[in-house]
Formats: structure tokens, C-alpha cells, sequence
């Protein structure tokens, strides 16, 4: 049974083929490890993508509630292993990447 994910986004901007382009992205990799994507931050998620140098109130809440904050990166991998793999080399801390 695939650990259920819960994972938010934050930072994502630029034009909307972009937007679209990388949902399309993310509901290839829901279907190859399971989980849910969500836009309203909660205390339930399991992980919160930060594209780029955003520090959001996403961020900072995600970080209140010790939820992991990763780069896209580490999802991508998560999909091409076909497994959820450790955040260790894809997290976030205040001055950036681990």
C-alpha cells in the first residue's frame, strides 16, 4: 500500500502554458505514487514544493507546523523511482537549498 501524500505548492508564477504544463506534470506523478496535491495549506499536509525563492506565508506556515518544505525536484524523483524518497538533498531551509 503507497503511503498516502498530501502536498501543496508555493512560488509557482509565470505564464499559464507554464501553470498547465506542470499540472499536467504533477497528475502523471499522483498516479505514479499516489497522494493529493491542494492549493490551501494545512497542518494535514505532508509536504510543501517551493519553486524557486518564494518565502511565502505557505513557507512560513510550513515550516511552523515542521511539514517538510522540498524543491519540485524532489517530487520528480519520487515519480522516476516510483517510490517516496527521503527529502534529505531536496529540502529547504531559511537560506535555501540543503
Amino acid at each position: 500500500m503507497r503511503t498516502k501524500l498530501t502536498i501543496g505548492i508555493s512560488g509557482l508564477e509565470g505564464s499559464e502554458k507554464y501553470y498547465i504544463q506542470f499540472l499536467e506534470s504533477l497528475t502523471y506523478i499522483q498516479f505514479c505514487i499516489g497522494g493529493t496535491f491542494g492549493e490551501n495549506l494545512n497542518k494535514r499536509f505532508t509536504h510543501l514544493i517551493r519553486i524557486g525563492n518564494d518565502d511565502s506565508t505557505k513557507t512560513t506556515k510550513a515550516r511552523e507546523w515542521k511539514i517538510p518544505i522540498v524543491s519540485v525536484w524532489w517530487i520528480f524523483e519520487c515519480a522516476k523511482l516510483g517510490e517516496i524518497i527521503d527529502v534529505k538533498g531536496y529540502g529547504w531551509d531559511v537560506a535555501g537549498m540543503l
